[in-house]
């Protein structure tokens, strides 16, 4: 019974993900401002990298009813978007106009840093360790809203995912 439980929450977030890519796709079509359509378009790229990701450990527990080891989603998760150097690159230096994009995506964020948590407090009741690398998702799903949100303020800052450092 637990495993079709996170598994249905894992399926959640995935869809969660997609939409997010979607709205960051549709924004970066629709933007006047080049600079922000390569702002959409990184995140889009990360979100779906994150996505893929979640899917392979979904696949994995539902398959082989084991979960991937955190190695192996650190070694293969979406690498840092270096925020900083992104403003450097293309010259952000306002507000997006473009803002509801990223309060909806900071929104999608906040729902699913709550489904992991109600995955971890699953897998704390009836595993052992199985929800280490669902932790790591929600550390990196954290700091990502949180980059989100210094976007969204116009603001520089760096994502880090030193988690096994």
């Amino acid at each position: 019974m637990w495993r079709k439980s996170i598994l249905r929450e894992l399926m959640n977030i995935m869809e969660v993900k997609r939409k997010s890519i979607h709205s960051f796709k549709k924004a970066s079509k629709n933007t006047k401002y080049p600079h922000w359509r390569e702002v959409f378009n990184r995140l889009a790229e990360y979100e779906t990298n994150r996505a893929e990701l979640i899917e392979i450990v979904y696949d994995n527990l539902a398959q082989n009813n084991e979960w991937l080891s955190l190695q192996y989603l650190f070694d293969e998760g979406p690498k840092p978007i270096d925020v900083e150097q992104l403003f450097q690159e293309i010259q952000i230096d306002e507000i997006p106009p473009e803002h509801n994009t990223l309060d909806n995506a900071i929104k999608a964020g906040e729902e699913v840093l709550k489904l992991y948590e109600e995955i971890i407090s699953e897998c704390e009741k009836r595993l052992h360790n199985g929800e280490t690398p669902i932790k790591w998702l929600r550390d990196q799903a954290k700091e990502y809203n949180l980059l989100l949100k210094t976007i969204r303020k116009g603001e520089h800052a760096t994502f880090k995912t030193d988690y096994l450092g």
